[in-house]
């Protein structure tokens, strides 16, 4: 009975949107039936029915209505009940009126609409204890890929309550072109089985809803989000001559002399630190520093105090120093200066 229900339900899927028809969104009286208060994609539907086929796990409520419906049947035939209830009828032929009045708590997500940072925290409610959560962000930078913000301990759980740390950027280290603020959508699912850690990967807007789908969409939120930035560094850079009275202010990548010892100095805490050498753009030196930072050279005839001194710089040339914002991240604008050490 359940193998019939489930091909006349991808009939009907594929005569309203052809092979697509799996990632659609399945007509609201169907879901209804299902127990959904919204729709939900064919997928979702499909893997629901298949349940009935587990052994020993109990008849989703509105298994015998939605079956009934699909194979044209009353809801109290006896083949329906025997080979569908298993004992559990009397669940199953629940009224809709009833199904409705006991229905899921609302499914509830706040996301901040605007972050000073690129990270952030999703906290909300599942519509049922045995959910599971699952939060993507889809930066706005043109590629329309989703990241699932998804790790060990992420998202957090208790009971129904979840929280979710996010981070507005692109773990795979290609840069977005677009300048703060860079708004980002945040999509926030109630899963009936757990997103898998191992699924780490961006995913492009069909993939996701397949993916979704495979695990049991009950619940779908949609909200936006975008990174402002404040400028709270101020940085400067000054050096034993020509900046030691007047330090640069601007980060505009030119080439300037400059006589070491060079101090990058800026408003506020601890941030990522880049230098490059300026002729094949290799990488030198990566990490965070603290506001106060010296860079010198190896063989200088003025000493240095050690305990300030970020880079020794082993001859003179021209290099490439970049300052970010916190630690380095991939929605942040750079400040960067192209120096030569006289």
């Amino acid at each position: 009975m359940t193998e019939r229900a489930i091909e006349e339900l991808k009939r009907r899927g594929k005569e309203s949107w052809g092979a697509i028809y799996y990632s659609q969104l399945a007509p609201l009286d169907l879901c209804r039936l299902a127990g959904r208060a919204h729709q939900v994609q064919y997928g979702a539907l499909i893997s629901w029915l298949k349940r009935l086929d587990e052994t020993p796990r109990a008849v989703p409520i509105g298994a015998i209505e939605l079956v009934a419906h699909l194979v044209n049947v009353a809801p109290d035939d006896s083949e329906l009940t025997t080979h569908v209830a298993r004992g559990e009828a009397s669940v199953g032929r629940r009224s809709t009126l009833e199904r409705l009045a006991q229905q899921d708590s609302k499914f509830e997500v706040n996301c901040p609409s605007v972050v000073h940072d690129y990270r952030f925290v999703v906290v909300g409610e599942l519509p049922r204890p045995d959910l599971h959560p699952a939060v993507f962000v889809q930066p706005q930078d043109g590629t329309g890929y989703w990241y699932p913000q998804v790790a060990r301990h992420n998202p957090l759980r208790a009971g129904r309550a979840f929280a979710c740390f996010v981070q507005l950027g692109n773990p795979v280290g290609i840069w977005h072109v677009k300048r703060p603020p860079l708004d980002a959508k945040v999509r926030v699912f109630a899963l009936e089985n757990a997103w898998s850690t191992d699924l780490s990967e961006r995913l492009h807007d069909e993939e996701l809803t397949k993916q979704t789908a495979l695990l049991g969409v009950v619940g779908e939120k949609d909200t936006l989000t975008c990174r402002i930035s404040t400028d709270p560094l101020a940085p400067s850079l000054r050096d034993s001559a020509a900046f030691a009275e007047h330090p640069i202010m601007h980060h505009e990548p030119r080439a300037i002399f400059c006589a070491p010892p060079l101090i990058l100095d800026w408003k506020g805490g601890a941030t990522y630190v880049e230098i490059r050498d300026g002729e094949g753009d290799q990488l030198l030196f990566q990490g965070t520093a603290a506001p106060g930072m010296m860079l010198t050279l190896r063989a200088q005839d003025q000493p240095a105090d050690p305990t300030v001194v970020l880079y020794e710089f082993v001859e003179r040339g021209r290099y490439r120093v970049r300052l970010y914002p916190g630690i380095k991240s991939f929605v942040d604008p750079m400040y960067e200066w192209w120096i030569e050490l006289a």
